[in-house]
């Protein structure tokens, strides 16, 4: 009684939806200036479950009025599949284990959400949540392509002597991302200091738009690795180099 949600409607049918989930139950809203809900085995077995919300003195905040928090249903049914696992709230469940863990694979999302709510989420919606996830703890994978001409010139300011190199593809759509080269000014004035072997590796980019991480790495004296210079390739680009 008395909560507030100073984000209105949407962030209090957010919250009853995630509570619908963790409880295992399911509910009927209403609209959008006031809100009254009912457990769906309301009709079935009487349940007495309810809670009404409203916008508060004619702003878009929502405090709840009235609350009764006891199923007498005994919530005791159980979906499988829940309506309201939508990749929007998946992504909002997700959130915070993105940020400590960013290449959580879509499989293991999927285990995790049968382990701990028991329900099934189909492995397209779950996909769609991780990406939605990472968009809103790192920022748009897509856009974060026009972020590089930024990160260029902040190393060059941070980093005089670094050396780096873009290229774009010019088509009807515009510029494609090509490929790009960088090459630390710290790393190029230590690998004078390095012993003559220089390794080269490679990692496969496992985002939307795939691609490689390329590596060339030297030893110093005491056998310690240290990175000289990167290159980012697209797919593309990379099947045409190999």
């Amino acid at each position: 009684m008395g909560q507030r949600f100073g984000q209105g409607v949407i962030e209090f049918r957010d919250a009853l939806s995630k509570y619908s989930i963790h409880s295992n139950f399911d509910f009927v809203k209403n609209d959008k200036d006031r809100v009254t809900v009912h457990c769906k085995k309301r009709v079935d077995l009487g349940c007495l479950w309810s809670v009404h919300a409203r916008v508060k003195n004619y702003s878009k905040a929502f405090v709840i009025k009235q609350f009764d928090d006891v199923h007498t249903c005994g919530s005791s049914f159980h979906t499988v599949k829940h309506a309201r696992m939508t990749s929007s709230m998946i992504s909002g469940l997700i959130s915070s284990d993105i940020r400590n863990k960013a290449l959580s694979a879509v499989s293991e999302v999927v285990c995790d959400f049968k382990d701990y709510y028991g329900i099934e989420v189909s492995y397209r919606h779950t996909r769609m949540g991780v990406e939605k996830a990472r968009g809103i703890v790192f920022g748009d994978y897509s856009s974060s392509f026009d972020d590089l001409r930024w990160y260029v010139d902040a190393a060059n300011d941070c980093n005089p002597g670094s050396v780096f190199d873009m290229e774009f593809d010019v088509d009807s759509k515009g510029r494609r991302f090509k490929c790009f080269f960088f090459s630390f000014e710290v790393c190029i004035h230590d690998f004078k200091y390095y012993r003559p072997v220089l390794m080269l590796d490679g990692t496969f980019l496992k985002g939307r738009h795939k691609g490689c991480l390329l590596a060339a790495t030297a030893k110093d004296g005491n056998q310690g690795l240290y990175p000289l210079c990167f290159s980012i390739v697209d797919s593309e680009s990379y099947d045409s180099w190999h």
